[in-house]
């Protein structure tokens, strides 16, 4: 609903009538012609703000971050696709993960249920079969349980990081 509101100068003109406040309004046209000015404001108010909708309790996710970021959504296993998640490595004891050689060098990151960046591998060239290495800081088992391998655009489910997957 639209408010309107009379001006000072407008009660004046009303008050006081026309001749005696015109001098106060006048304005000339681009022909030169003299006419009083008479524009009342007009006060528009902001839309409502929406509602807040409540959430079902059971349809909240339980995450390891407090913000409201859907929950990451993968179901692309690992098996299968050519790509190597090892746990536990002989080199140092931490996750390693290989990838196929048609993935060629890309970036692979391990993401946790939001879809947050936990970690990006260290890549270590191609070994084992020419196949790209990258080794992160801790074991498998210590990322958390569902995470996500993330291999240049492509999401994986890595359903038990505690457990060997290929």
């Amino acid at each position: 609903m639209k408010k309107i509101f009379i001006t000072v100068p407008s009660i004046l003109v009303m008050v006081l009538g026309l001749s005696a406040c015109e001098d106060l309004f006048k304005s000339k046209s681009s022909a030169g012609q003299e006419f009083i000015k008479f524009t009342p404001e007009v006060e528009v108010p902001p839309p409502p703000k929406p509602e807040p909708k409540e959430e079902d309790p059971k349809d909240t996710p339980s995450s390891d971050s407090s913000d409201d970021t859907p929950p990451l959504v993968s179901t692309r296993k690992l098996a299968g696709n050519g790509i190597l998640w090892k746990p536990v490595s002989e080199k140092n004891g931490n996750l390693v993960v290989l990838t196929a050689t048609s993935y060629g060098t890309p970036k692979v990151s391990i993401l946790n249920s939001k879809g947050n960046r936990v970690e990006t591998g260290d890549y270590q060239g191609h070994t084992n079969g020419n196949r790209a290495t990258y080794r992160f800081s801790k074991t498998g088992g210590a990322y958390s349980k569902p995470s996500y391998l993330q291999v240049s655009s492509t999401i994986f489910l890595v359903d038990d990081p505690r457990q060997r997957h290929e």
